[in-house]
C-alpha cells in the first residue's frame, strides 16, 4: 500500500473511532478506589482479545494463544503509549509486524486498537501479558499491571 493510501486508511480509521465515541482519550490515571473496582487485567485482556481468539481452534494451541496475546498486548498498549508520547519500541514492533500479517488479522488488530480508545478508554492500565503452564497442556493468561504515569515520556 502506498504511503498516501496508508495515510488515508489511517485517517478513515480515526474518523470511524471518533464516530463511536466523541472522546477517544484513554484516561491516564484514576483514583485508587476506582482502580480497585476494575476487573483483573488478565480477564480484561482475554475479553479484549476475543476478536482474535474467537477464530482459533477450541482449545487453542499454546502457539496460537501466544500469538494472540502478543497482538492483544500491542493493541492494548500502543494507543495509550502513542497518546501519552511514551518512548517505546512498541510502535516499531507493530510497524515491522503488521505488513507480514494477513490483511484480516491486521484489520482485527486495528479495530482492537480503536476499541482500546473507545470501549476500554476508562482503563489506564498497561499490560504485560504472559502465558503460564497449568499442567495437562493447559495454560493460564497472566497480566502484569503498570500505569503510564510511571513511564518516561518523550516530552
Amino acid at each position: 500500500m502506498s504511503s498516501s493510501k496508508a495515510q488515508q486508511a489511517k485517517k478513515a480509521r480515526a474518523r470511524k473511532a471518533r464516530t463511536i465515541s466523541t472522546d477517544t482519550t484513554i484516561v491516564a490515571d484514576v483514583p485508587l478506589e476506582e482502580m480497585e473496582k476494575l476487573p483483573k487485567l488478565s480477564e480484561t485482556i482475554l475479553e479484549f482479545a476475543k476478536p482474535i481468539t474467537s477464530h482459533m481452534a477450541d482449545p487453542p494451541t499454546r502457539e496460537e494463544m501466544e500469538s494472540a496475546m502478543i497482538l492483544a498486548q500491542i493493541a492494548w498498549n500502543l494507543p495509550l503509549f502513542e497518546q501519552r508520547k511514551v518512548d517505546s519500541e512498541l510502535a516499531a514492533q507493530w510497524e515491522a509486524l503488521a505488513p507480514g500479517l494477513p490483511r484480516i488479522v491486521r484489520g482485527i488488530v486495528e479495530t482492537m486498537m480503536e476499541h482500546r480508545c473507545t470501549v476500554y478508554r476508562h482503563d489506564p492500565r498497561i499490560a504485560t501479558v504472559e502465558l503460564r503452564d497449568r499442567g495437562n497442556s493447559d495454560v493460564a493468561v497472566y497480566a502484569e499491571t503498570r500505569l503510564v504515569s510511571g513511564l518516561l515520556s518523550k516530552e
